[in-house]
């Protein structure tokens, strides 16, 4: 017997009003998901005004079963689905109204509270409740997962849809997804973000966290000061392993770099249970300098997207790894988040777009400040694109003593694999009147997520960018 929740789906939209969204957090204030999130996490939304609608007037339930009565085998409140998704089954909420993002909007949803809170890319608007939200238990460590029952779904140009939150999503559109040029709905990780759906007990037990840097002790080299640096952090891993954070270097060459965390995908059953893919390690810092230096990059989501009808897209999805922070006053890089795990399943799928789930970048190693120059502004490593299959540059500078990141896994990484911090120059050029000291190393890059995808009758993907290659699996379809 499946674990059932209904809950609420509460819309934030820009209506030129404005209330207090204190405490909401994510990417109010015009955070660009590029970019990072735009505070901590969410609390509570602040309003609700249930006549301000998302697009599309409330429905019915006329086209999609007997509200309260239940369909077939379903129970009431549910409507049954001519297909049988992977996950959930065909039986999910009564879809209430559609959701229209507008061209430019970003809106979130916000899987940690009772209810889900989509925001808009200027951080105050009305709000909508939305009733058609089920959150069901999945199997061992996985997260739980939510699904969403939409009329519709339909993303303007250059408009982002973006998850977070520890639950795994599923949005359910019955009659229709439409993402426009330029556009995306992503679950994707962010520096010190994970995207919706990362287990961080399900990495750890099947090894994808990247491994933490530490102390390690830097002998001086030649007329130099002894003493500790901090190793960069490992990449995390998921459908293919994380790269390993550089250590400190010394004359002998005598420490471990910190390994990035395994390959972790079930081959036989992909996304089955939908999960998100791993974090990657904390570069270790050796002074107290802040909780954002060195942070990991997050790992990718988890994001699931049915239709009895079309999912046509000439935009993106995406479940990319977060990129790792720099390193500060001698310590280490963070680690890259691997990519995360996206399932679309419908009856025909154009997608002539995107479908990413590419590991970020390692942040850079940091030199200790007044050895050798000034070699303070730091680079973190990139987010994995959510846009093509190019891999997810690791931070570098002009600093020629700090340790740059390793780069992310993608399709067209070359040759494959997500690519090792590097080790800091703790030596100097002959004739530098600064003293060697300890130099913090690079982060290593995040591994590749998952992506599996299966269609009913037509599936052309075939001009799509796709980073990795998609799955294609079987779809249990009505006659």
């Amino acid at each position: 017997m499946r674990a059932c929740r209904f809950l609420s789906l509460t819309a934030v939209l820009a209506w030129g009003c404005s209330f207090d969204t204190a405490g909401m957090g994510g990417p109010g204030g015009g955070a660009d998901p590029d970019g990072g999130p735009g505070g901590g996490s969410p609390g509570d939304a602040a309003s609700t005004l249930p006549d301000a609608g998302v697009g599309g007037d409330a429905g019915d339930g006329s086209d999609h079963g007997d509200s309260g009565s239940g369909s077939g085998d379903c129970n009431a409140g549910e409507e049954l689905l001519p297909l049988t998704p992977s996950n959930f089954g065909p039986c999910v909420p009564e879809a209430e109204r559609a959701l229209s993002v507008p061209a430019g909007a970003t809106y979130e949803i916000v899987t940690d509270r009772d209810g889900f809170v989509v925001v808009d890319d200027r951080g105050s608007s009305a709000t909508r409740v939305f009733e058609a939200v089920d959150i069901r238990d999945q199997p061992g460590q996985a997260p739980e997962l939510a699904v969403v029952s939409l009329e519709s779904l339909e993303l303007g140009q250059n408009a982002v849809l973006w998850a977070t939150g520890p639950r795994a999503l599923a949005i359910v559109a019955m009659d229709g997804v439409t993402v426009a040029g330029g556009a995306r709905i992503t679950a994707g990780g962010f520096r010190s973000t994970a995207g919706a759906g990362m287990s961080e007990a399900l990495c750890e037990a099947e090894g994808g966290l990247g491994t933490d840097g530490e102390p390690q002790f830097f002998d001086g080299g030649d007329g130099g000061e002894a003493g500790d640096g901090g190793s960069g952090g490992g990449g995390g891993g998921f459908g293919t392993a994380g790269g390993s954070g550089a250590p400190v270097q010394t004359q002998d060459d005598d420490h471990d770099p910190m390994p990035g965390g395994a390959e972790n995908a079930d081959e036989d059953d992909p996304l089955e249970p939908l999960r998100g893919g791993c974090r990657g390690g904390a570069g270790h810092q050796i002074d107290s300098v802040g909780a954002a230096a060195g942070a990991p990059g997050g790992g990718g989501g988890a994001l699931q997207i049915v239709s009895p009808a079309t999912i046509a897209a000439e935009g993106a999805f995406s479940v990319s790894g977060g990129g790792g922070n720099p390193g500060a006053d001698h310590g280490g890089g963070g680690g890259g988040g691997s990519g995360g795990g996206l399932v679309l399943e419908a009856n025909n799928i154009e997608v002539t777009g995107a479908l990413t789930a590419n590991g970020g970048g390692g942040g850079e190693g940091a030199r200790r400040s007044g050895f050798s120059g000034d070699c303070s502004d730091l680079e973190g490593g990139e987010n994995g694109s959510r846009e093509d299959g190019e891999p997810a540059s690791g931070g570098e500078t002009d600093c020629d003593t700090s340790g740059s990141g390793g780069d992310g896994d993608a399709e067209a990484a070359d040759p494959p694999g997500a690519r090792d911090g590097e080790v800091g120059d703790s030596e100097l050029d002959e004739g530098s009147s600064a003293r060697p000291g300890p130099a913090g190393g690079g982060g290593g890059g995040g591994g590749m997520g998952v992506i599996r995808v299966a269609a009913c009758e037509d599936l052309d993907i075939g001009d799509a960018e796709r980073s990795p290659a998609p799955v294609v699996s079987d779809l249990e379809c009505g006659d």
